[in-house]
């Protein structure tokens, strides 16, 4: 795993991990649902625990995510994530120290976008061709990206509410 920028002046300073992975998860409706629920709980429980934050997006098959927190705690859970049989394929878009958290509320924000949308996704533009990923250029358009849509989705469930 390539290592953060060093030299912010703390130890185990903030960093944001970005990847994108292969989901291995059956893609029947049920399955699908069971399977994202397994992992958001377990997610939930183990960021909170360890002061991460971040956000999920599950698209056609494909996991990305983000990562917050001490160098220490993203790279134990982003070593776990890497053994877990329900991804494969993983890449890291980066890996590096960062000035502050860009998903602060969330111990795991996500957002599930349908296979069958009939516009098309923001991130299909990462995932067009991940063989060819050049890593922080897409890593920051993926954290607008989910930014954007977590941010749509809680104005969603806002009016839902109302």
């Amino acid at each position: 795993m390539p290592e953060p920028r060093r030299g912010l002046g703390v130890d185990n300073h903030l960093c944001a991990l970005a990847y994108l992975s292969r989901s291995n998860i059956e893609e029947k409706a049920a399955a699908l649902s069971s399977g994202i629920e397994d992992i958001l709980v377990t997610a939930r429980r183990n960021n909170h625990r360890l002061g991460i934050t971040g956000a999920l997006l599950l698209s056609r098959g494909w996991f990305t995510q983000v990562l917050e927190g001490s160098a220490e705690a993203v790279e134990t859970i982003f070593e776990a994530i890497q053994c877990d049989p329900r991804h494969r394929d993983v890449t890291v878009l980066y890996y590096k120290a960062v000035e502050e958290r860009n998903f602060p509320r969330w111990s795991m924000a996500f957002v599930g976008l349908p296979d069958s949308a009939s516009e098309p996704s923001p991130i299909d533009g990462i995932l067009a061709n991940p063989d060819r990923i050049e890593a922080d250029p897409i890593g920051q358009n993926l954290v607008k990206i989910l930014t954007a849509l977590i941010q749509r989705q809680e104005n969603v469930n806002v009016e839902n509410d109302l």
